[in-house]
């Protein structure tokens, strides 16, 4: 079964997404902020890291950049 690492600010909103992913076979884990979604990244080296744009503390642009900037220094 593949990982999905689901960013969102809204709980609420990012819950309605769970259980179709679920379905659909993935994992899901749900975040709703910047720095859990690095911190569940380390820990859980999730396949797919799905963002949303209007988090609380970064943009999913910004966090894009983290993600990947994390990835690439881990497989050095």
């Amino acid at each position: 079964m593949a990982s999905l690492l689901l960013t969102i600010a809204d709980a609420d909103e990012g819950e309605s997404y769970v259980e179709p992913l679920r379905s659909a076979g993935f994992e899901v884990t749900l975040c709703t902020s910047s720095m859990t979604t690095l911190a569940k990244t380390r820990k859980l080296k999730p396949d797919v890291i799905a963002l949303g744009d209007d988090l609380p503390d970064a943009t999913g642009f910004d966090l894009a950049d983290s993600v990947h900037q994390m990835r690439v220094a881990i497989r050095r």
